[in-house]
């Protein structure tokens, strides 16, 4: 006997104004419910909100929703739930801080290089701002002040959004009382991948989730962990790491050419005096050199990952799995017989340096999931909402 999931019932149950009829079989069909849930609901030791092991076309009754007298059982009144006056981020035993009643979030790993990011990305557009784009806005055109605003604010949104953000944390103590925790090997496609239990968290991790030891997580989808956002990057925060890339190296080659342009209007300058020198229009306003040197020293980098997140984005795969196959490959060039690299085995049993079962069949396709992945809005640990306990009892304590 299983509790009643309260995603399946409510899912099940919010198309109360279609069709009774339809919402009846649906919600029989998809857990064969008793037709006296709701009627006995008081008398927690005969009849729970439970499912029946039959099949899913073998339906008992049928439940018709607009018949109910009282709304549709919720996971908060379950009999075996009660709501704790803490919330889920104080409970927590991954290495993060939490702010904002745990709606934002970051690691406790050293900030100096996430303090160092916040520095240049405020300081370099105050200084653009401040003495580049006032100049061009007379001497050339307001649009140059208005796109470098609108490029600016995209830049800081979207690292926001990265840094602050639940990158995929799985939540622990799911398979606390696992007694199989060896490696297994699942098919996707027509490969082979290996999970593993998580000792420190506790649970079997699913495909391409790995554990960060700076946030103490597991997290899904992982991509590394980038200690210049201070965060996982995993599955819900990829999408908007790579438009951070992209819109941070879209403005830096922005500030670049008309911090260029700037100098050389200085060259030309006959308000004062005549043709200066380029050494005199650097001593007269050094900010636009400034500007132009730091925008191309950070734009090699930037450009340098996106380029790298480009071509894991068209092979749908992330920077671990790279590193974990290069790993495997040396080792089993150095002994074949002992190391298996479980992403370059197909179901016959064949090695293939090139294979990647996550890839689908075209590159528009993995463009297309790697960018908008799918449940990236979906948090599985949902930090900001009330804690639960759960009275039940194991199986194995039951009986």
């Amino acid at each position: 006997m299983t509790v009643l999931p309260h995603r399946a019932f409510y899912n099940a149950s919010r198309n109360i104004k279609s069709n009774s009829n339809n919402n009846s079989i649906k919600l029989n069909s998809l857990l064969n419910l008793n037709s006296n849930i709701y009627n006995n609901n008081c008398n927690h030791d005969e009849n729970q909100v439970t499912a029946t092991s039959l099949h899913p076309q073998q339906s008992i009754s049928t439940v018709s929703l607009h018949s109910l007298k009282q709304p549709p059982i919720h996971f908060n009144s379950n009999p075996y739930n009660k709501q704790l006056s803490l919330k889920n981020y104080k409970l927590s035993s991954a290495n993060l801080r939490f702010c904002c009643f745990g709606n934002l979030l970051t690691s406790k790993d050293n900030p100096s290089a996430f303090i160092a990011s916040v520095i240049l990305i405020l300081g370099l557009p105050a200084i653009f701002f401040g003495r580049v784009a006032v100049d061009l806005w007379f001497t050339l055109s307001p649009a140059v002040a208005i796109i470098a605003a609108y490029l600016t604010l995209l830049v800081w949104s979207s690292m926001i959004k990265t840094a602050f953000s639940d990158p995929g944390i799985l939540p622990v103590n799911i398979d606390r009382n696992s007694l199989d925790t060896l490696p297994k090997d699942v098919t996707i496609r027509d490969g082979l991948v290996r999970v593993k239990y998580c000792d420190i968290c506790q649970l079997v991790r699913p495909p391409r989730a790995s554990h960060c030891r700076l946030c103490n997580s597991c997290i899904d989808g992982i991509d590394h962990h980038c200690s210049f956002l201070n965060i996982c990057i995993g599955r819900r925060n990829y999408p908007s790491f790579l438009v951070f890339c992209l819109v941070t190296t879209v403005t830096l080659i922005y500030y670049a050419v008309f911090a260029a342009i700037h100098i050389w209007q200085l060259t030309k300058n006959t308000r004062v005096s005549d043709d200066q020198s380029f050494k005199q229009s650097l001593q007269q306003d050094p900010a636009s050199a400034v500007i132009f040197l730091l925008s191309i020293i950070l734009l090699i980098p930037i450009s340098l990952l996106l380029a790298y997140h480009t071509r894991l984005v068209i092979i749908n795969s992330t920077t671990i799995e790279q590193l974990r196959s290069k790993a495997l490959s040396k080792a089993q060039k150095s002994d074949t017989e002992n190391s298996q690299n479980p992403f370059t085995t197909d179901l016959n049993g064949s090695n293939r340096s090139n294979f990647n079962p996550f890839s689908h069949k075209s590159y528009i396709s993995n463009i297309l999931w790697m960018v908008f992945r799918p449940g990236s809005n979906y948090s599985y640990v949902n930090f900001n909402k009330h804690a639960y306990t759960d009275s039940r009892k194991p199986n194995s304590e039951a009986n």
